[in-house]
């Protein structure tokens, strides 16, 4: 596939954080966006004014971490991020909700990382001018779990429940297209504690609501699934689930298997160069 490099960026009018220069792009730190009392940050990647002009699209990256860590400031945030920007894309890499590892139901991170992930969604079209970002080309990205928030973020734009928690609530909630990289897609029992409610039902109710392969539909927004198949972490047999599901359901997806390719790999694995894919694919549906 031929990467499409979009030919769209903008100026950022207003800043509440200095740009700081980088190369062709700037990089806005530590954004806050959750309101008071939360520490959780954006990191916005924007590209070259001078190269781009016009409103940027915008991609949304999720990190991973199995839901109990993680960082938007990580090697591969920052891989992705930048490709991104150099290339025509407004970046946001973000953090949310995370649990302690040893902490018990009550501070299980399902429904709060959604919500912060659709908060995050919703900020960044409220602050469309200050960014110089189009608020109706918006695609989701993440890895691992980051992924599953991906594309969960982008296939329940319209589940009145999940679009319940955060802020700016008068924003729209759908996403143009999502990118998948190696994320779970089924919770199976190894997960079920990331998503434990009150009762039992409530901890089914979640689980349903947090698997991707239940939510997939023919009018799912366009999916690209990237998976190695050496990856320990997250079986393969994820994301050709949701492969399968999407097939039979009739949806708009394409899907990378890389060969040899083990977990949390960056947008240039060993094994093969991811970036024309990524670009070719949102070339396509972020015209």
């Amino acid at each position: 596939m031929k990467a499409r490099l979009f030919p769209t960026a903008a100026a950022l009018l207003v800043s509440l954080c200095p740009a700081v220069m980088a190369g062709d792009i700037r990089i806005q730190k530590d954004l806050p966006f959750l309101g008071d009392g939360r520490t959780e940050k954006m990191d916005a990647y924007l590209p070259a004014e001078d190269r781009f002009p016009g409103a940027d699209p915008v991609v949304i990256w999720i990190h991973g971490g199995g839901w109990v860590g993680g960082s938007k400031s990580a090697k591969r945030e920052l891989n992705v991020c930048r490709t991104l920007a150099e290339n025509g894309y407004a970046a946001f890499s973000i953090d949310y909700h995370v649990a302690d590892k040893e902490a018990g139901p009550e501070d299980a991170p399902w429904p709060r990382n959604i919500h912060d992930c659709k908060t995050a969604l919703r900020f960044i079209r409220q602050e469309a001018a200050r960014f110089g970002i189009d608020p109706a080309r918006v695609a989701v990205s993440g890895g691992s779990a980051g992924a599953h928030l991906a594309l969960c973020l982008g296939l329940t734009a319209d589940d009145a429940e999940l679009n319940k928690g955060g802020l700016y609530m008068d924003q729209r909630n759908d996403i143009t297209c999502i990118i998948d990289f190696y994320g779970p897609t089924e919770i199976d029992a190894k997960r079920a504690p990331r998503f434990a409610g009150k009762t039992a039902e409530e901890t089914a109710e979640n689980i349903r609501k947090g698997s991707p392969v239940a939510m997939v539909r023919k009018d799912s927004p366009p999916i690209l699934v990237v998976h190695g198949t050496k990856d320990a972490l997250c079986d393969i047999s994820h994301s050709r689930a949701l492969v399968e599901k999407m097939k039979a359901a009739g949806a708009r997806y394409e899907y990378v298997e890389v060969e040899g390719g083990v977990h949390s790999f960056d947008l240039q694995p060993k094994q093969q160069d991811l970036r024309p894919v990524v670009l070719g694919f949102l070339g396509k549906w972020m015209r």
